[in-house]
């Protein structure tokens, strides 16, 4: 399938026909007053698909975007950067439901993505799996590049 597929494969999808992209961004659009049901496993499940198939059209926006982060770290020096799809597609696949606690509304333990038991819009759920997702997606010289910087990354890929 062709890049941008992702946006095709949500118009097939039941709740997710009308779910919008700004620009150039990853992420959908997120509305603050759009709500939907209380997630399910289902719903995961539908939105992971879409989360997944986004990492997959959009792999080379992706890595660009965290190269360009590696450059302006290392102003200059070089780097060893190294991308792990696989393991945030599985992480994707292995998504559960939580019972929430404090103001999180989910969160990503390497292995999995937990996503607490709240309401979501399509566009939301979308958005938490790409975001978790991308959580440990590579490494510079061997090493994390850390939370605050991959949500620098996430954030110029349109996160909300």
């Amino acid at each position: 399938m062709a890049k941008k597929d992702y946006k095709k494969l949500c118009k097939k999808m039941k709740g997710m026909k009308n779910i919008k992209w700004d620009n150039n961004n990853i992420f959908p659009i997120v509305h603050e007053n759009k709500s939907g049901p209380y997630v399910s496993n289902k719903l995961i499940n539908r939105a992971g698909l879409v989360a997944i198939k986004i990492l997959e059209d959009e792999k080379d926006t992706i890595e660009k975007a965290f190269n360009n982060f590696a450059k302006k770290k290392y102003n200059g020096q070089s780097y060893n950067i190294k991308f792990y799809f696989e393991d945030s597609v599985e992480r994707i696949k292995n998504a559960s439901i939580i019972h929430p606690e404090g103001d999180v509304l989910g969160y990503n333990d390497y292995a999995t993505i937990r996503v607490c038991n709240l309401k979501f819009s399509s566009e939301e759920l979308i958005a938490l799996l790409l975001h978790e997702s991308l959580h440990y997606l590579c490494t510079i010289n061997d090493n994390g590049i850390g939370e605050k910087f991959e949500h620098q990354v996430m954030n110029s890929l349109g996160d909300y």
